[in-house]
């Protein structure tokens, strides 16, 4: 109105509302007259015709400051703070929906302002996606409303109700054909040309015209975001609700609560039961939270895999591939999909998550998953599940800063997931940071049970500090079997045998059968002394041992395709591996022909043939034939769901180790060391009882091949785990440290780093 800068009308009311309380007072005290200022006669007269001239005046400054105040607020012609300033702010995830222009016939009038209401209820909750309130975007709009009169106003309704972006729209009916167009608009970007949806159908279907169109829009809302199996979610399943159901299951993903995110996809699926992303998602959503229906979830996708476009069916066909065991078949099957999509997320983090699970156990690095980790998150810098991955890569390879921006990032992006604690638990112990270990140690106590087991899995698999590990599980005493199980494992790691014998004893005397099951593990893996008093003990306890006592005493719920048969056959391959070591190789043979009888098991790759095959090269090496144990071995594909891998037999940690130790005798050393290192790097809890030994034996091997700073590695390694060890131990640990320090001199007095 002053012809001054927008801005100068801040300032005029900031300095008209302070001096109005000054004019108030003077004129109220003073009066201004033919004599000049004197002080009035009539204070506190509330006589109008009395009242002073000055007096007079403060009311005209008051009036004046509180006019200029309303102008400021309500003119539409101005900016500032008001309702609709483009300077309020505004979020992304907030949508208007304003009301539609109808055309055509009258009977649909009433669906101009009411597909206001609709349309909000059906966008709002589809994953971060909230809507303005309804009620106040009419308000606005109507008569009598502040932009009732302002043509193209819907901007400026969007910045007043904090919008991010707003849907415009029409209906055109024509006889009994109706067709809805609607339009996305970004609110702070005029200039940018909207995302338009449009459906068509019959007047009788106009409810169901509505759910089309709120989908369409969902999808190109999400194709604004670069999330692509979002957007075709919202396009390939007919229920509105179901896609929203999956929605805020990616975003239960995108935060790392992998069990809260599978709960929303069955929620998906109650809606629209041949929803194919969603059983997709759901079997992925499967491995963080070892539900049992990894596979079936992955054959549903598979079945009604046509409703996707080619791209995305090779995706689920991939998956489907590894769920069943195929994981060479997989790998193909993904290779085969990036050199296509190149940029595809979702393949590259499949394709790492087999490198890290599947690799160790073929014989190959988990380091191959770092290039797909990485490249997605090149992509996607805010995905979870290769932050988390790498992480662990991290911190295998001893790389501290990268685990702690890791962290840092995890943090931010996921601080209620179980993984971001993990990851947390893993800078704290790497780095001997007290505070992390404390805050760790906290949220522990806090947390559900199974934050603690990935924690310590954590620490003890990928930090190697079966020290922390223990630390960390006396932070949180419990009870849940799983958790103890991570006892025996920490205390055999770190050479305290007598303590592991000690707390086995007390499980034992519980007549468990999964324990039972257990301890056949452990005293036939060759990582722990001879014992044959308990061996014998333990054949005889599992002769009669059923897979119901199994099933009843199991430490977690067991994978779908573990069957009765299933576990009857794995109790009798440790009774097997018992009646070898223990000498009586003839009754072992008989076992082995009879379980060479049995049916594969569906669904579990390699699992049965490997099985005979390990049981195999253990009788020829009974009978002292190597090279034929060799041979055998050779053929082991160990093909095998990563899922099952819970379950001992299937992981042949004992027949990798002698795979290994045999191809460095006999056969290829490059592949020795392959399969060895294999067992220190995979996730498998059943892996980690192995280190000791590889670690002194691929110490010895660097040593030999001059390879003097990767034996100075694993020295270290074993040297740190055998610190407090038992004392029949510890002359082995002294020799290890002795030669670790002459390494050490010689690499400073050559000057080597």
């Amino acid at each position: 109105m002053l012809g001054l800068p927008d801005e100068a009308g801040r300032w005029v009311l900031i300095l008209l509302t302070l001096g109005f309380p000054v004019a108030l007072a003077v004129g109220w005290v003073y009066d201004i007259g033919p004599e000049g200022i004197e002080r009035t006669d009539q204070a506190g007269s509330l006589d109008p015709v009395a009242t002073p001239p000055s007096r007079a005046w403060a009311l005209v400054a008051s009036g004046a400051a509180l006019g200029a105040a309303l102008f400021w607020l309500i003119s539409p012609g101005t900016s500032g703070t008001r309702l609709g300033s483009p300077d309020r702010a505004v979020s992304s995830d907030v949508v208007a929906v304003m009301p539609f222009t109808v055309r055509g016939s009258e009977s649909l009038g009433y669906l101009g302002e009411g597909i206001v209401d609709l349309m909000s209820a059906k966008l709002s909750g589809a994953g971060s996606i909230t809507t303005a309130d309804p009620r106040l975007v009419i308000s606005l709009v109507s008569e009598g409303g502040e932009f009732a009169s302002v043509a193209g106003a819907e901007r400026d309704v969007a910045y007043a109700v904090g919008a991010g972006r707003y849907v415009t729209g029409e209906l055109l009916q024509a006889g009994s054909d109706v067709r809805m167009t609607a339009a996305l608009h970004e609110t702070d970007d005029g200039d940018a040309a909207p995302r338009q949806a449009t459906v068509e159908g019959s007047d009788t279907e106009i409810f169901d015209l509505i759910d089309r169109l709120a989908a369409e829009l969902l999808a190109t809302s999400l194709d604004a975001d670069g999330r692509r199996l979002e957007r075709l979610a919202a396009l390939t399943t007919p229920s509105l609700d179901a896609a929203k159901a999956y929605l805020e299951g990616e975003q239960f993903m995108r935060r790392g609560q992998y069990r809260e995110a599978a709960v929303a996809y069955d929620e998906a699926l109650a809606e629209d039961s041949t929803f194919a992303l969603a059983h997709y998602r759901k079997s992925i959503a499967a491995d963080w939270v070892d539900a049992y229906t990894a596979r079936t979830d992955a054959d549903r996708a598979y079945r009604f895999r046509d409703a996707l476009p080619e791209r995305d069916q090779a995706l689920v066909e991939s998956l489907w591939l590894r769920r069943y065991g195929r994981i060479t078949d997989s790998e193909q099957a993904y290779r085969a999909l990036l050199h296509q999509y190149p940029d595809d997320v979702e393949a590259l983090i499949q394709l790492g998550e087999l490198y890290f699970h599947d690799n160790p156990r073929r014989g190959r690095s988990l380091l191959e998953s770092m290039e797909p980790f990485r490249r997605a998150l090149e992509l996607e810098p805010a995905n979870p599940i290769a932050q988390v991955h790498l992480a662990r890569v991290y911190a295998l390879s001893d790389s501290l800063h990268l685990v702690e921006e890791a962290s840092e990032l995890l943090q931010r992006l996921a601080p209620d997931s179980e993984r971001a604690l993990e990851v947390l638990a893993l800078h704290g112990y790497l780095n001997a940071d007290a505070s992390a270990q404390a805050r760790v140690k906290e949220e522990l106590r806090r947390r559900p049970w199974y934050f603690t087991f990935h924690t310590v899995h954590g620490v003890g698999r990928f930090a190697r500090d079966p020290h922390g590990a223990v630390d960390l599980l006396e932070a949180r005493p419990s009870d849940d079997a799983l958790l103890l199980s991570l006892i025996p494992s920490q205390l055999i790691v770190s050479g305290r045998y007598s303590e592991a014998r000690e707390f086995l004893d007390r499980r034992r005397l519980e007549g468990n059968a999964t324990w039972d099951m257990f301890q056949a593990f452990l005293l036939t893996s060759g990582a722990v002394p001879l014992d044959r008093d308990r061996m014998t003990g333990l054949l005889d306890a599992l002769e009669s041992t059923t897979p119901s006592e199994l099933r009843a005493t199991s430490w977690i719920e067991m994978y779908e395709d573990i069957t009765d048969r299933f576990l009857d056959f794995q109790r009798d391959f440790y009774r097997a591996l018992l009646l070898v070591q223990l000498g009586r190789v003839d009754e072992a043979g008989e076992m082995v022909d009879r379980l060479s009888t049995a049916e594969d098991f569906v669904g579990l790759g390699s699992v049965k043939a490997d099985a005979i095959r390990a049981l195999e090269a253990e009788l020829l090496l009974a009978r002292d034939d190597r090279a034929g144990a060799l041979d055998v071995l050779r053929t082991m594909q160990f093909e095998i769901p990563h899922a099952v891998s819970y379950q001992p037999m299937p992981d042949q940690s004992r027949a990798r180790f002698l795979r290994g130790e045999l191809e460095l005798e006999l056969g290829d050393a490059e592949t020795g060391e392959a399969f060895l290192l294999g067992l220190d790097e995979p996730w498998s809890m059943w892996d980690t009882y192995h280190r000791p030994l590889l670690y002194e034996r691929m110490g010895r091997i660097a040593e030999s091949t001059g390879r003097t700073r990767e034996a100075i590695i694993f020295y270290s390694h074993l040297v740190r785990l055998w610190r407090d060890c038992d004392p029949e131990l510890a002359a082995r640990r002294e020799e290890v440290q002795k030669r670790l320090d002459e390494l050490m001199a010689e690499g400073r007095g050559s000057g080597a780093d």
